[in-house]
Order: structure tokens, then sequence, then C-alpha cells
């Protein structure tokens, strides 16, 4: 018994002497952007800092692994940001990728749907085709973009949306999608921190243009999400519907921008599962890809990073929102 205890005591020691060198390196990362002028207060920041004070409660609280862990992600979301990163981004290093599912991947898809609904098929995710891209450098923002930043983008360039030209968008009746007069992004408006929707592919494309970005092809919305290990959710392997906004009870509405820290990326990027679908910039057929799953999907299998949807460029739903990216040097 008196073994036991001493093995379990080292070990502990061990672990702990782990997550405080794991906290070490993300402290040198940290001091090096402040060293080189970088203000703490901008959200370049952010990805790092919440994986960062996530380690501070898991190390205080004596879980050591996942202190470690959380630690060894803040300096890896740290390391990722570049002098030329544009604020509220995240760097993401240029790689050979490869996007879509396999076989095994489409039928693990399958049996997480029937788990949820009767009547999953195997056509819906076929076209999650396999394939090897080279990636990046890319710049990608770290949020959806809010209400708040749309409308700066409206005050300053007085653009109108194309549900707005239109005068109506598509609202589901519970039957189907219909035309709903006066909808528009502004209908959810009273709420800058709310993700914006009920936008076109045109209008996230105005928006990132004026922004001085551009949409995410699929590819790149797929690495962002996945990582080089090809992760099934942008946190990992096992679905949790702790970590994402997803229509799980009466959910009927998206959740402010940035509040899953547990769902973001190792890189620190949130909510690419859940709140809204984002426009992307490819196309498949005459109709554009959506990727990341809303508030309205009750479907996990629809809320994988390898899943997709495609829906006309000039439509707008609720449920539609999008996040642009940025170009960085090789």
């Amino acid at each position: 018994t008196l073994s036991f205890e001493r093995a379990r005591e080292a070990a502990t020691a061990r672990a702990a002497s782990g997550a405080v060198e794991a906290r070490a390196r993300a402290v040198a990362a940290l001091t090096r952007h402040y060293d080189a002028g970088i203000d703490k207060n901008d959200l370049r920041l952010e990805p790092g800092l919440v994986h960062f004070r996530r380690a501070e409660d898991e190390l205080t609280s004596e879980a050591f692994a996942e202190a470690t862990a959380s630690f060894d992600a803040a300096a890896v979301a740290l390391d990722n940001i570049g002098s030329v990163t544009p604020p509220g981004t995240v760097a993401l290093s240029g790689s050979r990728f490869q996007a879509g599912s396999t076989p095994e991947e489409l039928s693990a898809a399958l049996e997480i749907c029937r788990q949820y609904r009767p009547d999953c098929a195997p056509e819906w995710y076929a076209s999650e085709r396999l394939r090897e891209v080279e990636i990046g450098p890319i710049a990608i923002q770290v949020h959806e973009v809010s209400v708040g930043d749309f409308r700066r983008f409206v005050e300053a360039t007085e653009y109108e949306t194309s549900a707005e030209r239109r005068g109506y968008a598509m609202s589901w009746d519970g039957r189907g999608w219909v035309h709903k007069s006066g909808l528009s992004w502004k209908s959810n408006a009273d709420d800058d921190s709310l993700p914006v929707a009920t936008v076109s592919a045109a209008d996230a494309e105005a928006y990132c243009a004026w922004a001085e970005m551009r949409l995410p092809t699929e590819e790149e919305w797929e690495f962002a999400a996945r990582g080089t290990d090809r992760r099934i959710y942008p946190w990992g392997d096992s679905w949790d519907e702790e970590r994402i906004h997803w229509k799980s009870g009466a959910t009927t509405a998206p959740a402010p921008v940035g509040q899953y820290a547990s769902g973001a990326t190792p890189e620190g990027v949130f909510d690419l599962a859940g709140n809204v679908w984002e426009w992307t910039a490819s196309t498949d057929g005459n109709e554009r890809v959506l990727k990341g799953g809303s508030f309205d999907e009750n479907n996990p299998a629809n809320l994988r990073s390898a899943a997709r949807r495609l829906s006309a460029p000039e439509s707008a739903h609720p449920d539609d929102g999008f996040r642009c990216v940025g170009d960085l040097d090789r």
C-alpha cells in the first residue's frame, strides 16, 4: 500500500511538473508578443488567452493533464500570430490537406445520423468527395461576422443586402421554405453580439471585400475546422452537445459569437460548428457551398466539419452567416 501511495504521489508530481512547464511555454509565447509591442487588448491574442485562462483554472483544480493540454493549445495559438495577421484573425500555416470523407467516415456519419432520426440516407453525405488539396497560408477570422461588424459595414457604405432589395428572405413554415416579406439581417439586429444572418453569398463577399479579405474556399474552411489531424468536429472526434449551439430543446435563434469556448479549435477559432451556416467561395453546380451547421440543426452528422449544404447564392436564410479569410505571405 505504501509503495502504491508513493507511486501515485510521484505520478502526480510529474503531471504537476509537466503542467508548470507547459505554462512557462505559454507565458513565453505571450511575452514575445508584448515585447514586440502588441497591446494586451489586441484581438489577435484572444484565442490564445481563452486557452490560457482555461488552463489556469485547470491548474488551480489540480487537473494537471488537462492544464498541460490547454497551456500547449494556448502556446500554439499565440505562436500562430504573425505581425501581418489582421486583428481578430488566427494565422494558419500552409499544408497539404485531405478534404472530404473517407468511406469509413461516411459510414460513421450515417450511423451518427441514425441515432437522431429515422430517415437517414447515404446520399445525404455522398457529395463529401475525398480529395487532396494545398492550403494556405491564411488568416481566418476567430469569430463569425457579427451584427455589429455588419452594421459598421452598412453604415460606412450604405450597402443594401439581397433580401432588402428583393423585399423578402426565406423562412421555414414547418413544411418547407417560403418567401417571408420584410425578413432581412435587420430582423435580428437588436443585439450586436449575434452573428449576422439572413445574408446571401453576395452580401458576404461584399463585406469581406470591404474588410480587405475574402470568403474562404470550402477546403480552406474545412482545414481551419479539422486541422492536419482531420478532426471530425472542430474540438475533436467525439460528439459533445455542450460544446456547440445547435437545435437542442427549444433553441430557435443563434447565440452571441464566441460563447462556446470549449468548442473552439486548438488554434482558437470559434463556432465552426453550429450557430450559423457559413458561406464559402466554392460552388457545386449552380449552387454555393455552406459549412458548419447552425442553431437550427438537430442532426450531429450535419454538424461535422466535412458536412456541407448547397444553396442558391442569391438566397438568404435566417441561419446563413459567414466569416472571412485573408492571404498571408508564404
